[in-house]
This record gives structure tokens, C-alpha cells and sequence, in this order.
């Protein structure tokens, strides 16, 4: 993963798109690798429905930056 992200300018890609479920730390490990954008996508869980995954996009780290 960490290889991806570090090497998705090279390859031209322009953003990168992050699907996550509960802890959801996908996305915001992606943003500390790259200067690109990055998307979390929330994915739907058993026990709440994907909301423990939305909380845990929108509270990343200062310095994550990681839109949803």
C-alpha cells in the first residue's frame, strides 16, 4: 500500500479513492504517503451500519488530509 500511494504521481494518477470499513485507517495511510488527494469511502458495517467507518475518516490526524 505504502509503495502505491508513493508512487501514484509517477504513474499519473491524479487522486486517489480509499474504501474503508470499521477502524477505516485505509485512507488516512494513503494521505501520509502522497501529496495527492485522497478519498475515504465509507464502507458499510455490520454493527453500525458504516457510521464507525465515516467517524473514523472525518477524524484523522492534523496533517491527514482526507475528504469524504
Amino acid at each position: 500500500m505504502f509503495q502505491y500511494a508513493e508512487t501514484a504521481i509517477e504513474r499519473g494518477l491524479r487522486v486517489i479513492i480509499g474504501g474503508a470499513g470499521g477502524a477505516a485507517h485505509l485512507p488516512g495511510m494513503l494521505a501520509a504517503k502522497t501529496r495527492l488527494p485522497v478519498l475515504g469511502v465509507p464502507v458499510q458495517s455490520k454493527s453500525l451500519s458504516g457510521w464507525d467507518s465515516l467517524l473514523s475518516i472525518v477524524q484523522m490526524p492534523a496533517g491527514i488530509p482526507v475528504g469524504t
